[in-house]
C-alpha cells in the first residue's frame, strides 16, 4: 500500500489525553485540552473520561473531543491515551492511537451534526452528508496505515463510531485514516491500442475500500463523461480490487467487456 501523500512531512497535532495524566493511569482527563480533570484519587475507582462512557452520544463527543478536519468535513475524536495526527498532501489525516491494555472502546468518533456513518463489510466507513451523499470516509483501522488487524469500528448510533480492540494480534498503537478527496488527476493519452484515461486516485481513496469505490468512479465520470461505459467501469473496479498500488489506473474504452474472472486474469487489461 502506498503511504498517504506527504505523510511524515506535516505533524498536525498531538492529542495527549493520557500524556498529561499523573501516575494513576485511569485519572479522568478533559478530552479537548488533555488536562487532568478533578476526580477521585483511588485509581481503582477513577472513571474513564466522561466522553468515553458507555452512554456517551455523538453530541458529547462533538462538544468535548478534538477536531479532525479533511476538506469540508470535520469529525470529532475522543480517545484514551495519545493520538498523533499526520496530514497527507491529499488532505487526508492518518491518526495513530494508543491502544490500552483493556477491553472496551478506547476511542469515539462523531460525525458532524446531520451527517451519518455507513459501515462496510470490510470494516471501512463512509461519511454521508444530510442528503445521503458521500462526503468522506475512514479506511478500516490498521497498524501503520496498512488497514489490517488491531482494532475495529462499532456503530452504536448513526453518527457515532466506537473504536474497539479487534480480532487481530494485540498492538500498542493502531491507525485510522480519514479523507474526503477522491481523485488526484485524470488525463487522456494514447496507450497500446488507442485512447487511454489515466486515473490517479488519492492514496486515501485507494485504501478506503468499498465504502468509497463507487463514489470515486462517480467522480471520474463526472469529470470525464466519456468514461461512463460498462467496460471502463469494470477496468476501474478491477484496479481497485487487485492493482490499487499502480501509479495510475489506465482505462481504455476500446478494450472488450469480459466477466470478472477474465478481467482479473488479464490483470485489468483484457484484449
Amino acid at each position: 500500500m502506498r503511504r498517504p501523500a506527504g505523510v511524515g512531512l506535516a505533524l498536525v497535532a498531538l492529542v495527549g489525553l493520557a500524556a498529561c495524566a499523573p501516575s494513576t493511569p485511569d485519572a479522568p482527563t478533559d478530552a479537548s485540552t488533555g488536562e487532568v480533570a478533578p476526580g477521585p484519587s483511588d485509581p481503582a475507582t477513577s472513571p474513564a473520561p466522561a466522553v468515553l462512557h458507555a452512554t456517551s452520544s455523538a453530541d458529547d463527543v462533538r462538544a468535548a473531543g478534538a477536531s479532525l478536519t479533511s476538506g469540508p468535513v470535520t469529525l470529532a475524536l475522543a480517545a484514551l491515551g495519545t493520538a498523533e495526527v499526520e496530514a497527507g498532501l491529499d488532505g487526508s489525516l492518518v491518526v495513530s492511537l494508543a491502544v490500552p491494555d483493556a477491553e472496551g472502546p478506547f476511542a469515539l468518533v462523531a460525525a458532524p451534526a446531520g451527517y451519518r456513518f455507513e459501515t462496510s463489510a470490510d470494516g471501512s466507513v463512509a461519511v454521508l452528508d444530510a442528503a445521503g451523499e458521500l462526503a468522506g470516509g475512514l479506511a478500516r483501522p490498521g497498524v501503520g496505515g496498512t488497514g489490517s488487524g488491531g482494532a475495529a469500528f462499532e456503530s452504536p448510533a448513526p453518527d457515532l463510531l466506537r473504536l474497539v480492540p479487534g480480532p487481530g494480534p494485540a498492538t500498542e498503537r493502531v491507525t485510522i485514516w480519514f479523507g474526503t478527496t477522491l481523485v488526484e488527476s485524470l488525463s487522456w493519452g494514447e496507450r497500446e491500442g488507442g485512447r487511454s484515461l489515466a486515473v490517479d486516485p488519492t492514496d486515501w481513496a485507494r485504501a478506503a475500500g468499498p465504502a468509497v469505490q463507487e463514489a470515486t468512479w462517480a467522480a471520474v465520470v463526472a469529470a470525464e463523461p466519456e468514461a461512463d461505459t460498462a467496460g471502463m467501469r469494470a477496468q476501474f473496479l478491477c484496479h481497485a480490487l487487485g492493482a490499487r498500488d499502480k501509479e495510475t489506473w489506465n482505462l481504455e474504452p476500446w478494450r472488450p467487456e469480459v466477466d470478472s474472472l477474465e478481467m482479473l486474469a488479464a490483470r485489468c487489461n483484457p484484449t
